[in-house]
This record gives C-alpha cells, sequence and structure tokens, in this order.
C-alpha cells in the first residue's frame, strides 16, 4: 500500500492542465480533465513492478544483516 500511495502521488500531476475560462463555482486550480481512473491504472502497474523487486531483494536476503 505504501508503494501504491507514494506513486499515485508521484503521478497525480503528470498532465494535469488548466481550464482556459474558470466557471461559477470551481476551484481556479482545478483541473480540466484529470484522467483519473487511467493514472489509477498506470499506477497499480507501477507500483506492483516496484512491488516485485522488493520482494525479491527481501527473499533473497539481498540486505539482510548475517550474525557471526
Amino acid at each position: 500500500m505504501i508503494i501504491w500511495w507514494i506513486v499515485i502521488f508521484t503521478i497525480l500531476p503528470i498532465g494535469i492542465t488548466k481550464p482556459e475560462k474558470v466557471e461559477k463555482g470551481h476551484a481556479a486550480g482545478a483541473p480540466k480533465n484529470p484522467l483519473i481512473l487511467k493514472k489509477f491504472i498506470i499506477t497499480s502497474l507501477i507500483a506492483f513492478v516496484l512491488w516485485l523487486i522488493v520482494f525479491y531483494i527481501i527473499k533473497e536476503g539481498i540486505f539482510a544483516y548475517q550474525y557471526n
């Protein structure tokens, strides 16, 4: 979950454009089309690959401390 949240907060600002004319009742900084579903899918794929890498590192004990 932590990996997914880090990735989503990294992906969210990509491709954001502000509308040229702000409608009444809308925030001035609100994006025109945030593409949330697309970003969730991309985030899930990236987070899955990163999770596989972290899992492999933990499983193989690459950074494990050896007691002598």
